[in-house]
């Protein structure tokens, strides 16, 4: 929570945080604190809080046999959450540059855990490696409102259908 301390959280908003099941000896809490976004070497603008996004996974009902995809995946938060829980993972977005494994420099304020942020190259797929997760599938430039959105939506999880979609 201290991500954004202006922000007064109701207590129910923590209940929410204790009734997702993690992997074994793994609490909320603790996914939460290792994926915050001031550790974290790839974000962007629109980047998840790391709790809200354990939350919404939590609402998606992800467990290490999900596979779970993410249409508008953005810079992964969704995707590492959901792979920190051991799901496999597929995301898209239509911002390619976003997607790109190419490392690049984040003009990103740094913080006392990443004090080189903004000089340091990073992609999306470095937050992944840190926290020694699966890294997604991803589908950099997919238009979701291509007529064909779907079937390549499925090729991408070899023709079967996702657990869930977040």
């Amino acid at each position: 929570y201290d991500e954004y301390p202006d922000i007064n959280r109701p207590p129910k908003y923590q209940w929410l945080l204790l009734q997702i099941p993690c992997p074994e000896k793994t609490t909320a809490r603790q996914i939460v604190d290792r994926s915050v976004i001031r550790k974290r070497p790839f974000i962007h603008t629109t980047t998840l809080p790391s709790d809200l996004s354990l939350l919404m996974t939590n609402l998606g009902k992800v467990d290490n046999n999900s596979t779970v995809l993410d249409p508008f995946c953005g810079s992964g938060s969704l995707l590492l959450t959901c792979a920190m829980l051991g799901a496999k993972t597929i995301g898209s977005d239509i911002d390619t540059e976003l997607l790109s494994s190419t490392p690049r420099k984040l003009f990103t304020k740094p913080t006392p855990s990443r004090p080189k942020r903004g000089t340091e190259e990073v992609c999306i797929y470095d937050s992944f490696r840190e926290l020694n997760v699966l890294e997604p599938i991803l589908l950099a430039g997919f238009d979701i409102q291509q007529n064909d959105a779907v079937k390549k939506l499925r090729k991408a999880n070899e023709n079967k259908y996702y657990d869930a979609i977040i």
